[in-house]
Order: structure tokens, then C-alpha cells, then sequence
């Protein structure tokens, strides 16, 4: 392997039209004041035509023109190029032309080498700062790789796929704004991000696919809350909608809280019924046969023995409406943890007024009670979907949330599927 070859591979450029001296000597200083190796070489290519006039054999050598070219840095210092572009004078229209390398991009002094270490670097959960430190350039020429990054994904479904999942997640801006955000719920291999979750908005957006597209999927996994669900009929005329799972558990779940709080304010602070609720509060979202029933445990704030399953019960025995609303609480997990669409459904629709929180959850479920019964008929769910929203939140959080945000959605599609 010759030497130039050799110097080439060693700095990670691949033009053979740079060349080195015989004996190559660096120098160290500082480059914008930062430490700084530099190694000089000249760039000799010819140009055979002028770009200009369009004559051949018109051009003569007319010096060299000395530029400085960013490559990827070594032991913590920058490693310039000092490269030599040789420059050609057109003897026919006087045009003053300098030979150009493939290192770099036209009028560009950083290499492509580094450029591509900075897109790859968008697939670590790094700050731009960190990732502009590592690479020796700054924040915002980082802030410049974002397009480039852009071109290596896709944010749309050539084809939309059989089964989908959607949801929302807030933006790290100040501003807060919620975008929509879908996924193919067989392979979670891939999802879209959309600039906004509005009715008009959406209806716009899946409107692009044809009908036949759109008549294909089969079914769709939503968040109970989510304002677009009477919206899924209209677009996709054939999609069974499906209420994820552990959003009916989370709703019954926080109506059972408010009641158990309710209760526990009306007893004495200093009272063993109120340290019971207040203190023993996860006992009461789990399963009930799931519970120590026989073992005696010495609870220390009840300053006697019990079994969880006799503090659930002393509990839930001081107010009646607890006691029916745990009862309905304990069908509904049974039901969705036996995928027993029966006992949700007569659950549901047997419910009857207690005058608290669980009476809107209650009738929420039970004007989507379709959608809900299909969450047990079929398995897919919005869980995968919510890992990826957990994700997304930290990415934010390392970022100290991004003003751009087409810049945070490539920064997720990178990290995540790419």
C-alpha cells in the first residue's frame, strides 16, 4: 500500500487525488481556539474543460489555493486537513478555477466523514452539544445534519398497515402541543409522527390514501379519551375499534382512588381505620384472590397482625358506596385479566348510580361498550405504543425539549427504528 494510501484510510478520506509529501510532518496549535493536529497536503486534479466557455486545452496551472478541511477529530484534538487545491487559469475567457475533492461538499471546509458521524451519533440519546463536542463542529452545524437525516427515514406507511395503533404525546417545547402518533400494532417496527392530533388535521392527512387503502385495516387500538375515535368509522369504514386495555383498568382504577380518599378524609387522622386506607393503598388495585389470605403479617402502623386480605376488607366495610365500587372495580380487572367479554359487559351495563367518580367512568365505557368488549376479543393494545411514548419523553428530557419539531421527530425516528 503506498503512503498516501495508507494517510488516506488513517484519516478517513478516499480521494485519491490528494496527495502527501515523503516525509509527512504534523503540526499541533490551535484551530478557533481549540487544540488542533494539522497535516498539510496538496489536491492535484485536473480540470480538462472549462465550466465557463466550455474550450478544452485552454487551462494553465495558476497556483494553489491553501483551505482547511475538518476531519474526524483524534485523541481529543480537531484534525485539519491543510489541503492544497491546485488552481487553473482559462487562457480563452480568463475564468480562475480551483480543482474540487469529494471529501467535502462544494464551498464545505467539514468533511462528509464528519458529517455522517454526526447523523449516526441521532441514534444515541445525546444532546446536540454532547454529539458536537464528540465530532469537533458546533451546535448548530449539528443543528444543519438534521435534513440529512431526514433523507435516511420515512414518516409515512407506503401502505397502511392491518393493524394500527394510535395515541398522542405532548411536545418538549414550551408551547405543549399535543401530535398524533400511529404504529403498525404487528411488527411496532416503525411509527408516524404527525404535527397535530385535530380532527381536520387527521381527516387531511389519511384522506391521502385511496379508499381501498384505507377499507383494508381491520382494526385500531385507541386511548378511551382520545377525541378522534368517532373520526375511525368515517375513515376507515371496515377498522373494529379497540379501547386499549390498561386505560379501562386506569380509569376504573383512579375512580376507586377518589372514593377510598373520600373515605379515608372522614376518619380521625390519628385513627387506625385511617392509616389502614392511607397507608396500605396498594393493596387495594391489586386482585383480591391474589391477596395473602392466611398468613399473618405484624403491620406496624396498625400495631397488630393481619393478612391483606382482612385489611382490604375492614377497609372497604366503613362506607358502602366503597364497598360497591370495589366490588364493580375487582369484576372489571377479573374480566379483563380472564378476557371474559360476558362478565365485562354485564359489569357494565348492571352498574347502577353511586353518586361518585366511578358513575362517569361507568357510562364512558358503556357508550363505547363495542370498542371495549374488543379489547378482550382481540390481543392487540396500545402498550407497545406507550413504551415508545416513554422513549420519546426521554429523549426530550436529554435535549431540554426541542424548538424545532421536525428536528425532535427525526431525532425519535433515529433513535428508535432506524
Amino acid at each position: 500500500m503506498s503512503q498516501d494510501k495508507l494517510i488516506l484510510n488513517l484519516v478517513g478520506l478516499k480521494d485519491p487525488h490528494i496527495h502527501f509529501e515523503a516525509d509527512v510532518k504534523t503540526q499541533t496549535g490551535l484551530y478557533h481556539g481549540h487544540p488542533a493536529i494539522f497535516i498539510n497536503a496538496k489536491l492535484l486534479k485536473k480540470i480538462s474543460r472549462c465550466p465557463n466557455c466550455g474550450f478544452a486545452d485552454c487551462l494553465v496551472k495558476d497556483g494553489h489555493k491553501t483551505v482547511n478541511l475538518k476531519l474526524s477529530p483524534q485523541r481529543f484534538h480537531l484534525l485539519i486537513l491543510r489541503l492544497a487545491k491546485q488552481r487553473f487559469l482559462c487562457k480563452h475567457c480568463g475564468s480562475i478555477l480551483t480543482s474540487q475533492t469529494d471529501a467535502v461538499k462544494p464551498n464545505c471546509q467539514i468533511s462528509k466523514n464528519v458529517w455522517q458521524s454526526v447523523v449516526m451519533d441521532f441514534h444515541d440519546n445525546m444532546a446536540a452539544t454532547l454529539i458536537a463536542k464528540q465530532n469537533g463542529v458546533s451546535a448548530s452545524t449539528v443543528n444543519r445534519a438534521y435534513p440529512q437525516a431526514a433523507q435516511m427515514i420515512s414518516n409515512r406507511f407506503v401502505r397502511l398497515p392491518k393493524h394500527l395503533s394510535f395515541d398522542e404525546f405532548t411536545s418538549s417545547h414550551q408551547n405543549r402541543r399535543m401530535r398524533f402518533i400511529f404504529q403498525d400494532a404487528d411488527h411496532h417496527n416503525r411509527v408516524v409522527i404527525l404535527y397535530g392530533r385535530r380532527k381536520a388535521f387527521l381527516r387531511s392527512y389519511f384522506m391521502q390514501y385511496s379508499h381501498k387503502e384505507r377499507a383494508r385495516v381491520k382494526t385500531i387500538s385507541v386511548d378511551l379519551n382520545a377525541g378522534y375515535v368517532h373520526l375511525i368509522p368515517e375513515l376507515f369504514p371496515k377498522a373494529k375499534i379497540i379501547i386499549d386495555r390498561f386505560h379501562i383498568i386506569q380509569m376504573t382504577q383512579r375512580s376507586l382512588n377518589e372514593v377510598r380518599l373520600s373515605v379515608a378524609k372522614k376518619q380521625p387522622h390519628s385513627s387506625r381505620e385511617y392509616r389502614m386506607i392511607k397507608k396500605y393503598w396498594r393493596l387495594f388495585d391489586k386482585p383480591f384472590d391474589k391477596l395473602e389470605a392466611k398468613r399473618l403479617y405484624y403491620r406496624t402502623p396498625l400495631k397488630r397482625e393481619m393478612t391483606s386480605q382482612r385489611i382490604v376488607t375492614d377497609a372497604v366495610a366503613l362506607s358502602p358506596k366503597f364497598t360497591s365500587v370495589y366490588l364493580v372495580y375487582q369484576d372489571i380487572l377479573t374480566a379483563v385479566q380472564r378476557h371474559d367479554q360476558d362478565l365485562l359487559a354485564m359489569t357494565i351495563c348492571d352498574y347502577r348510580k353511586l353518586n361518585c367518580s366511578m358513575d362517569t367512568t361507568i357510562r364512558s365505557l358503556k357508550q363505547n361498550l363495542k370498542a371495549v368488549t374488543n379489547s378482550l376479543k382481540y390481543a392487540y393494545s396500545n402498550g407497545p405504543l406507550e413504551g415508545v411514548n416513554r422513549k420519546i419523553k426521554a429523549i426530550g428530557r436529554t435535549a431540554y425539549g426541542y424548538r424545532n419539531f421536525n428536528h425532535y421527530r427525526t431525532r425519535i425516528q433515529m433513535e428508535l427504528f432506524a
